[in-house]
């Protein structure tokens, strides 16, 4: 497992894990890719956290805040590029994600999910 840089934000250590496992074991890892990898899963992270917020708005009848909405996409399209420089996601992903049932992007949250023993 390589190791995560120790100024990682707690949230985005899982799809750190993710991000440098998965090229590490296709033999793609470069250490170029560390601070991308870093900035990758940080983005991740707010992408999830920006779901979060808003799945909680919706669950107390309080109205969709619009700057938020905008910058959780934004973060949404910014990781998947990073992932699509690393080779961690197709080029041709980039701009097509699957939604789930609420419109949330299935391959970024699955990055940030809980770490389990078949990820570590």
């Amino acid at each position: 497992m390589i190791p995560a840089p120790e100024y990682i934000f707690p949230d985005a250590l899982p799809a750190w894990h993710r991000i440098t496992s998965s090229l590490d074991r296709r033999g793609e890892w470069k250490s170029k890719y560390r601070i991308l990898a870093y900035m990758a899963a940080t983005q991740c992270a707010a992408y999830c956290s920006g779901v979060s917020i808003a799945q909680q708005r919706r669950k107390f009848g309080l109205e969709p805040h619009c700057e938020r909405d905008k910058v959780t996409e934004e973060c949404r399209q910014l990781a998947r590029l990073m992932l699509s420089d690393m080779c961690y996601l197709p080029l041709a992903r980039v701009p097509v994600a699957l939604l789930d049932a609420e419109g949330h992007d299935i391959d970024l949250i699955d990055i940030c999910g809980p770490l389990t023993e078949a990820d570590k």
